[in-house]
């Protein structure tokens, strides 16, 4: 739901009882970036006239597919449907809008699962239920963030392209890393 001009935390059902318009539709489509494209083009070709405000994607990839419906649409109605994703994958930030999304910090629930594993095997005591925060990163995508200038854009599309790189090569290291480890780890209990 989108409201002027910024994102605000209100559940559907609450905002429906200030504004009764306002309506959802929810589509499936299996997490994939092929179908969400399929399905948001489908959906657009029967909603010509009624654009959508906002498209909630349970993860990024079906909320870049979404993205590339609406703009191969070159309908300035639906070029104005905010596009969120769900995961904060790297490709994310380099998407054109860069894609809103929240993070979530998979290495730290990766820990906490290999640990809780851990103790459940050695019959320590071991938590039923563990919150892990995640965080909203708020980039083009959604609406709220600041348009991209035309002028700043390459430069800005180049800085962005060499810290992708840099995170994929950190993001290799670590899962090298956590191979290792998860090696050790199934040694052990082997053992």
């Amino acid at each position: 739901v989108h409201y002027d001009g910024c994102c605000r935390d209100l559940p559907i059902e609450e905002a429906r009882k200030t504004n009764p318009s306002i309506t959802n539709t929810i589509i499936h489509a299996g997490f994939n970036q092929y179908v969400a494209m399929i399905k948001t083009a489908d959906y657009i070709q029967n909603h010509q006239d009624e654009p959508a405000d906002v498209i909630v994607s349970a993860n990024d990839t079906m909320a870049i597919g979404a993205l590339n419906a609406i703009q191969t649409q070159h309908d300035e109605r639906w070029a104005h449907c905010a596009v969120t994703g769900f995961d904060d994958v790297p490709g994310a930030r380099v998407e054109r809008p860069a894609l809103t999304t929240i993070n979530q910090p998979t290495q730290q629930m990766g820990t906490l699962a290999v640990e809780m594993i851990y103790k459940l095997i050695t019959h320590q005591k071991a938590d039923q239920l563990i919150k892990v925060d995640s965080s909203l990163i708020i980039r083009n995508s959604c609406g709220c963030a600041k348009k991209w200038n035309s002028e700043s854009e390459e430069a800005s599309k180049e800085l962005e392209l060499r810290e992708y790189i840099t995170q994929i090569q950190r993001e290799q290291v670590k899962t090298e890393q956590i191979q290792q480890h998860s090696s050790y780890f199934g040694q052990l209990l082997n053992g």
